[in-house]
């Protein structure tokens, strides 16, 4: 899942306004990213079989680490201790926000169980594995990630104050953007088109990597700029 994951970074905004567009990007893509890092460093693998049906090619055979269950809760609990306890002044309690964030983190987890072939392992590459195969159906994955996606926006929207309505054409540009990404991704272009590294996989790794991280960093800076730059008196 791509876009199902963003849609439940901007719709925990509703949950936790605290905590930063940014931050919740983050973890909601946490896993993905950390797979790609793993990847790239050659602890987790995937392979690329083109005859695969569906929407993504990917045969994820070993990746224990990043998407199986018991990954997804150390990883969701490390996300928690480190928002709780980072050591910055604030003038309200972190408990909430900490907690949101950890959710973010193991909602990637139950997002890929819907998506995924059954190919998330419980705990390593020999435990059973699950995941209820969305990713079979082109049209499926993208009528239903499209309708969370629109759901998460409109959820983000009801977060945030006028002056930040995802109308503005900065956020018009993230969104598209993304969508662009996602579309392309469906197709052979990514594959083809990214120059290193040569194989499949590691461009599916720098993708997962680079291409996420940049769509936090992005949305982040989107949302303190126009934090700064709202009219005096908005709020």
């Amino acid at each position: 899942m791509v876009l199902g994951h963003y849609a439940v970074g901007f719709a925990l905004k509703r949950v936790e306004p605290k905590l930063s567009l940014g931050m919740l990007l983050l973890g909601v893509n946490l896993i993905d990213i950390i797979f790609g890092i793993l990847m790239l460093a050659g602890v987790e693998h995937a392979r690329f079989v083109p005859t695969m049906a569906g929407i993504y090619p990917l045969d994820l055979y070993d990746f224990p680490y990043s998407h199986s269950m018991v990954g997804g809760i150390v990883l969701s609990l490390l996300g928690f201790l480190l928002y709780r306890y980072w050591p910055v002044r604030t003038g309200s309690s972190r408990l909430r926000p900490a907690l949101i964030f950890g959710a973010a983190i193991f909602s990637h987890f139950l997002c890929d169980i819907i998506s995924h072939r059954p190919d998330l392992p419980i705990f390593g590459n020999d435990s059973p594995r699950i995941g209820l195969g969305l990713y079979g159906s082109m049209a499926g994955s993208v009528a239903f990630e499209g309708a969370l996606f629109l759901l998460g926006l409109f959820y983000y929207q009801k977060a945030i104050s006028l002056p930040f309505s995802i109308s503005r054409p900065g956020f018009v540009c993230f969104i598209t953007t993304l969508l662009t990404v996602y579309f392309w991704t469906m197709v052979d272009a990514p594959l083809s088109t990214l120059p290193y590294p040569a194989s499949p996989e590691m461009k599916i790794a720098v993708l997962l990597f680079l291409g996420n991280l940049l769509f936090v960093a992005a949305g982040g800076w989107l949302e303190n700029s126009q934090r700064k730059n709202r009219p005096a008196g908005d709020v």
